[in-house]
């Protein structure tokens, strides 16, 4: 995978599962280096939840990167 590859663009509601996905995987990852930070059990309604608001709203900007037809990545940035 190349720099070329790589597309950014605004997230939809269509991206959430990929971005539950990401915002899951990060968020275990943590919580391995720093036992302090941890997360409820069962966090995806309540993520998608936010990540749908987030789309929705005129005060943040959501964007993907996409590889293909694979989201790798996301960004959540509150205006």
């Amino acid at each position: 995978m190349t720099k070329d590859d790589i597309v950014i663009r605004a997230a939809t509601l269509d991206d959430i599962h990929a971005i539950v996905e990401l915002w899951t995987e990060s968020a275990r990852y943590h919580a391995a280096l720093e036992p302090r930070y941890q997360f409820a059990l069962d966090v995806t309604k309540p993520t998608e939840d936010y990540y749908s608001n987030q789309i929705h709203s005129e005060k943040s900007v959501v964007a993907v990167a996409q590889s293909g037809d694979s989201i790798i990545g996301f960004i959540c940035v509150l205006v």
